[in-house]
């Protein structure tokens, strides 16, 4: 964690609060400073990753929607450099919408990424490999299947059991559409 400030002889941990929002930024750095916090907030998406580049943080605070980068681009553009806390914030309700405070390492979100930006459709071993693990492709190497488990228990699965991730068998993995998305 972060410690930079000194307040009454202790240190106190930074919070970068990025929203749009004023009215909220401002109750929540009311709330946060209360307890002890020093708080910096920022209403643009297009300066959030240069200030947490720039600066020490102790957690992040990013707004799902964004003017200017949307907050997952923001928080693509942190993790290439750095591995401070991110708190994901939606107004948005449904499952589909929600972001999940999961630890992935960067080949496990590059996979999740990749694998969601062809969600609903099959992906080949030999591709994901190439995209995703930036090697050639050798049919005896499992190194991907091992990714795939892991990133598999930490996202689970559906409300109704079924997996995020699927084999398809003797192609390679899908990101499966929730039922209700897929019209099953």
């Amino acid at each position: 964690m972060a410690k930079t400030f000194l307040h009454g002889g202790s240190a106190v941990e930074r919070i970068l609060l990025a929203d749009d929002d004023t009215g909220l930024c401002e109750l929540l750095t009311e709330f946060l400073e209360a307890e002890g916090f020093k708080v910096e907030s920022i209403h643009d998406g297009r300066k959030v990753a240069s200030r947490v580049l720039a600066e020490r943080f102790s957690l992040v605070i990013l707004d799902v929607m964004l003017p200017g980068l949307s907050g997952m681009e923001v928080l693509k553009e942190i993790r290439r450099q750095s591995v401070v806390p991110v708190l994901m914030l939606t107004a948005r309700g449904d499952d589909v919408d929600r972001i999940n405070r999961i630890d992935l390492t960067t080949v496990e979100f590059d996979l999740l990424e990749t694998l969601a930006h062809s969600a609903g459709t099959a992906m080949s071993r030999e591709v994901l490999v190439r995209s995703v693990l930036k090697r050639s492709f050798s049919p005896f190497d499992r190194s991907l299947d091992v990714h795939i488990s892991n990133l598999r228990r930490k996202i689970g699965t559906y409300s109704d059991g079924s997996d995020r991730i699927k084999t398809v068998r003797g192609l390679g993995y899908i990101l499966a559409l929730p039922t209700e998305m897929s019209g099953q």
